[in-house]
């Protein structure tokens, strides 16, 4: 058998083989723009959150709560405050330690209490869609909207079917009271058609990390050697036409299906090739590059003490109004306050009054040695240069602009986002931001103001 009777056989075999499951990729992947898996992301449930309470617990009282709870010594992975529902206001604290069981507690102000994962919880939940419960289900293990490993741990579910005749489904876990998914008929109908084939979100491929994985790389591998195959023989039958002088307008092939499947695979044949390669390398874990160790890691998020953090969290919620979620991370060794509300903001945690983060190169320079080690050489030139370049951090004040006027003229200056942040109803949101602007914008404005 001769290398290209060997191509030729192989390319018909698994041409026939995966040519169905080509053809459900090329489908599901156009209905997957339009249409993603359904999932409740962070910014939804962000949204269907209440504002915090005017009045937050001390840090001195949560230090005293993780003592109670025996977990004063133990680092903490992340430690977060959230609002509540619209329908039940009150605030939830969620204690994760680096090594052991996950606590969550609801409050009022400085009243700490267990969280109770009753009826009346679950129809608060149900009220984030502004719907009611018609049915509990109690779900025992992973199922097709819930297929990942990860979330075991929060077995079992409660699956709420709420009214509204638009078949809306919601996962709660028993454990921690989280939404884990939430979707209509609709969107679990279009996952059929996309992402469930396009991923091979099957449950029992995909609740199993591994052979999921797995069955990626094999079906990737076979696909590309597949394409690589038709590419080859594509380019050889061009050549031999070549050198026949074949009046054949496309290949030498008799029939007309022949010569567009001859045409078009080998005209494409490289996109072909690259897009099933990458998503075959996108699970791929290639031992040599392959570490645990993200020195990154180390330095954002750094497990601390409640005795880090100094900040008066009350007088944090009055700076900022539309508060809905905080953060207790870190920088280094730098306590930080995630705040999220409308925007995200940063506060220094070693500050007791509220202090939006602003650290100097030394600080960052300091906090990056600790992770990287002595034996390199830092600087801070591109902060220099941007300095150098008059890309500086400003604050504005648009009370002041309208005074002044400025509106009109400012609003084809400053970047887009610079402007809708400085238009936004919380008057506390985006007062600092770059400045970036297009110099014949400004040339033009500057003399629309000269002849005015």
């Amino acid at each position: 058998m001769t290398f290209r009777s060997f191509m030729t056989r192989t390319h018909r075999f698994l041409g026939a083989l995966m040519s169905v499951l080509f053809v459900a990729w090329f489908v599901s992947g156009l209905v997957l723009i339009y249409h993603a898996y359904p999932k409740y992301s962070m910014d939804e449930e962000l949204k269907h959150s209440a504002r915090l309470p005017e009045s937050l617990p001390t840090t001195d009282s949560l230090h005293a709560l993780f003592t109670s709870l025996q977990l004063d010594t133990v680092p903490l992975e992340r430690l977060k405050i959230s609002g509540g529902t619209y329908a039940d206001s009150r605030a939830r604290l969620v204690i994760r330690p680096v090594e052991g069981e996950r606590r969550e507690l609801a409050f009022d102000g400085d009243s700490l209490r267990t969280l109770q994962l009753d009826r009346a919880y679950l129809e608060t939940i149900a009220a984030r869609w502004g719907q009611r419960i018609e049915r509990i289900d109690t779900i025992t293990e992973l199922d097709q909207w819930t297929p990942f490993s990860r979330l075991t741990e929060d077995l079992p579910f409660y699956r709420l079917l709420l009214t509204g005749g638009a078949g809306h489904e919601v996962y709660v876990s028993s454990v921690t009271g989280d939404v884990l998914q939430e979707s209509t008929r609709s969107e679990r109908l279009w996952a059929w058609a996309g992402a469930i084939p396009h991923w091979i979100y099957f449950t029992y491929i995909r609740s199993r990390a591994d052979l999921w994985r797995w069955v990626i790389i094999v079906l990737g591998a076979i696909g590309t050697f597949m394409a690589l195959t038709g590419f080859y023989l594509g380019i050889v039958h061009y050549r031999s036409r070549a050198k026949k002088k074949a009046a054949k307008l496309f290949s030498p092939f008799p029939r007309k299906r022949y010569q567009w499947h001859h045409f078009f695979g080998t005209v494409g044949g490289v996109l072909i090739i690259a897009w099933v390669l990458t998503g075959l390398l996108s699970v791929v874990h290639f031992p040599h590059t392959e570490t645990t160790d993200y020195p990154v890691e180390q330095l954002e998020g750094r497990p601390l003490g409640m005795t880090d953090y100094c900040t008066d969290l009350t007088a944090l919620r009055q700076a900022e109004p539309e508060l809905r979620a905080l953060t207790f991370t870190s920088l280094g060794h730098i306590p930080v306050l995630k705040a999220d509300g409308q925007e995200t903001h940063y506060y220094d945690g070693r500050s007791v009054a509220p202090k939006r983060l602003s650290l100097d190169s030394a600080e960052i320079i300091t906090e990056i040695r600790t992770v990287f080690g002595e034996g390199h050489h830092y600087t801070a030139e591109l902060m220099d240069k941007y300095a150098h370049d008059g890309e500086l951090m400003v604050e504005y004040d648009m009370d002041e602009m309208h005074r002044q006027h400025y509106r009109y003229r400012a609003a084809p200056v400053l970047a887009q986002d610079v402007w809708d942040g400085a238009q936004a109803s919380d008057p506390l949101a985006s007062t600092r931001s770059f400045i970036r602007h297009d110099p014949d914008v400004v040339a033009r404005q500057l003399m629309r103001i000269y002849f005015a």
